[in-house]
Parts: structure tokens; sequence; C-alpha cells
């Protein structure tokens, strides 16, 4: 009886440690594309990077999986406006201008808030998600 004891408790704890290394681990590394600000810049006011034409956005893959399909970035102002525009597929570690997105007439009261999301259609389904938007700000 014991030892019948011992022999299925050592199946047991055998089946379990067979199990627990058998969990299924998501180690492959994703693409992540985030919203860039502006080099040596910080907070809300480093992604307005704007010329007459309008605001152009930094698109970062912040990853090493290259992204190989063109992706849309999407601007949203404050003032209700939205513009969505092609982002290139752009290798690990690199990054890419999109834009520029056009301001709308009305935007700088006194200042001009924008949201910037990438990959916003889920063209890379596999992509990072939680950090594709920011805010962003320019001041009048």
């Amino acid at each position: 009886m014991q030892m019948s004891h011992l022999l299925s408790t050592g199946v047991a704890a055998l089946t379990l440690t067979l199990l627990a290394g058998c969990e299924p681990k998501d180690t492959a590394e994703r693409v992540d594309l985030v919203p860039a600000r502006a080099a040596g810049s910080q907070g809300p006011g480093g992604f307005c990077i704007r010329d007459s034409q309008g605001l152009s956005v930094r698109v970062r893959n912040q990853s090493n999986i290259d992204a190989l399909q063109v992706t849309q970035t999407r601007v949203r102002f404050e003032t209700g406006a939205v513009v969505t525009l092609p982002t290139a597929p752009m290798p690990g570690g690199s990054f890419a201008v999109t834009g520029p997105f056009p301001i709308p007439a009305g935007c700088f009261n006194p200042d001009c808030g924008f949201e910037i999301t990438v990959n916003v259609t889920g063209t890379l389904p596999n992509e990072v998600s939680g950090n594709n938007t920011e805010s962003g700000i320019c001041i009048g």
C-alpha cells in the first residue's frame, strides 16, 4: 500500500513538473511602433514638429523586428479634425517621418493640442499594444 502510494505520488509530481515545463511562453519579440518626440525634447511639446505645411510625426520602431508593411498614423486635433496618413515600412530600431498633417484653422486657441496614434488600423496585428498613442501640443 505504501509503495503504490509513493508511486502514484511520484507520478503525480512528475506529471506536474512536466506540465509546468510545457506552459506556453510568449518570448517572441514583436514589432513595437510608437510616436517619437523630436530629438532632445521632452513632454507633450516634443511631439510638435511643424513647418508651414503642417505637423510631422516621427514614428519609431523600438523593436529589433522589421515593420515590413505600410501602416497608418492618425492625428486627432482638439478641434475635432482627424487626419490619417500612411507611414512607410521601417527596419527595427529606426524612425520614419509621416506627414505633414495639415493643422486645421482655429486649432491655435491659443495652443493646438492633438493626439497621435500609430498603427491605428492594426496593419501589424502582432504589434505591441498599449503604447501606440501620445498626446502632443504646439504652443501658439
